[in-house]
């Protein structure tokens, strides 16, 4: 709980759960994160980049990001800054390092993390967790 105290009174509200950015293209994968992270955050998931644009765009306080690094270009990506989707992930995280600088990003994949090295080096606030290593199924 939170105290607000004015002259006259003393008020306690709720505390309210930081917000947290989860964009997957892949429901399946972002439906194993949602019990979890449901219990910390107030999770807003989208689909697609061009979602995560609009709701960054909004100006919400985010407390972190979690980005799939593959996902379809934004719309009217015309400078394949996402290399058709394959950095996706990367294009989000330099606009929510842009936008809010301390907020840690994690960016998951099930590629293994050399297939993104020198992207990733772009991104030195930038977490990579590689599905493939924690799981050992690739």
């Amino acid at each position: 709980m939170q105290t607000y105290s004015t002259r006259m009174n003393t008020y306690s509200l709720p505390k309210r759960k930081p917000f947290l950015l989860f964009v997957d293209d892949d429901r399946i994968t972002s439906g194993y994160y949602r019990e979890l992270l449901e219990k910390s955050y107030q999770v807003i998931y989208c689909d697609s980049c061009d979602q995560a644009e609009n709701f960054m765009a909004m100006g919400l306080p985010f407390a972190g990001f979690i980005f799939d690094m593959m996902m379809p270009p934004p719309s009217g990506d015309s400078s394949n800054s996402t290399d058709d989707g394959m950095l996706s992930g990367v294009f989000l995280s330099k606009l929510a390092m842009k936008n809010y600088s301390t907020a840690p990003v994690f960016i998951l994949s099930n590629r293994p993390e050399p297939d993104f090295r020198d992207a990733m080096k772009e991104l030195p606030k930038t977490f990579y967790i590689d599905s493939c290593k924690s799981s050992g199924s690739c």
